[in-house]
């Protein structure tokens, strides 16, 4: 992390987050040893933070699951890539998201904790 971040002009407000899905075997152990960093997880996977703008998702389910939901809301749709239709209704739901997510129960799945990151930019 450090070289990544070397030769960056830096703040004392300046805060490092790392996004990643939990859904892969050992991720979260060796993301917690990268010290001044918050860690911000969907558990299992980013498509649970797509779906939590749709509708309720408090049941556990298989990651691919998951992605057949996200390529049902919205067509064509392949991982890590956002067309400007989704930015957009992922900005206008923000809100659902963010209350459907505080109801669930943080390090258990379904989780996110995308809000922390929002809820920061927001003030």
């Amino acid at each position: 992390m450090k070289s990544f971040l070397k030769g960056w002009p830096k703040s004392s407000k300046d805060k490092t987050f790392l996004l990643y899905d939990i859904d892969v075997d050992g991720i979260p152990d060796k993301l917690k040893k990268i010290k001044n960093t918050t860690l911000l997880v969907s558990n299992p996977c980013i498509e649970l933070w797509f779906l939590l703008h749709y509708k309720n998702q408090t049941a556990n389910i298989y990651t691919s699951s998951y992605v057949k939901e996200v390529c049902a809301i919205w067509n064509n749709w392949k991982k890590s890539c956002l067309d400007l239709k989704a930015k957009e209704e992922l900005i206008k739901k923000q809100k659902d998201a963010l209350e459907r997510a505080e109801k669930l129960t943080p390090n258990n799945k379904p989780s996110s904790t995308i809000p922390e990151i929002i809820k920061l930019l927001e003030k």
